[in-house]
């Protein structure tokens, strides 16, 4: 395991407060929850002090995994469930066919390759699971200014990637998921802004929650 690289995430959780925080607070950690469901043996990637996760442990049986120590310190004495360090980057510490639902929430743009997680997130997955996961739009219409005016596309320094609703679909249907849904949704619940995320999801929305399943 890379210790620059637990490092560098402590920092930036601590710096950015990200600690007791949820992306998109209760929109997204509730649309995420409603796939969950009930009765399922869950892992969480990126669990963090368990902010996120909290929201769909009752009921199941959840693991919890991400490479801060300090914040998975947090994440057992806050929901008491297993946690176990590991920097996604190298694979997944378990089995083949260990979890119902593997849960990757603003995951995928930080490692360096997606595609290989996707990979290890179907290995571990049972006959009929279900990933479901979430990324920040990459492509939203205050990004694209920002590009345009000569900035960085994304502030945050950890983004090691891109996302856009197309280029999402397509790396899970590479990865052989099937029936992949991919949910735009938004901070702002008016009525005029979900109109237009409805009719341009890749200008408009905040991020994309989306599900797969694997069947072969």
């Amino acid at each position: 395991m890379s210790r620059l690289i637990e490092t560098v995430y402590r920092e930036h959780h601590q710096t950015r407060e990200r600690y007791e925080f949820v992306f998109g607070g209760k929109i997204r950690a509730n649309l995420i929850t409603g796939f969950v469901g009930k009765g399922k043996r869950v892992l969480d990637l990126g669990c963090r002090d368990g902010s996120l996760t909290r929201f769909y442990t009752v009921g199941n049986e959840v693991c919890g995994i991400d490479i801060d120590f300090n914040a998975l310190i947090m994440c057992r004495n806050n929901l008491q469930i297993p946690t176990l360090q590991c920097d996604l980057n190298e694979g997944l510490p378990f089995k083949d066919a260990t979890f119902d639902t593997v849960v990757a929430g603003e995951i995928l743009e930080h490692v360096i390759y997606p595609w290989m997680l996707i990979r290890e997130i179907r290995r571990v997955l049972k006959k009929e699971g279900l990933l479901i996961g979430s990324v920040p739009n990459s492509y939203h219409w205050r990004k694209r200014f920002r590009f345009l005016l000569g900035l960085d596309l994304d502030e945050d320094p950890t983004h090691l990637h891109f996302f856009s609703y197309q280029k999402l679909f397509r790396l899970l249907k590479e990865e052989k998921f099937s029936d992949i849904k991919v949910f735009p949704w938004s901070n702002s619940q008016k009525t005029l802004k979900r109109l237009l995320i409805k009719k341009f999801p890749s200008i408009f929305a905040t991020g994309f929650v989306f599900i797969a399943w694997k069947v072969e």
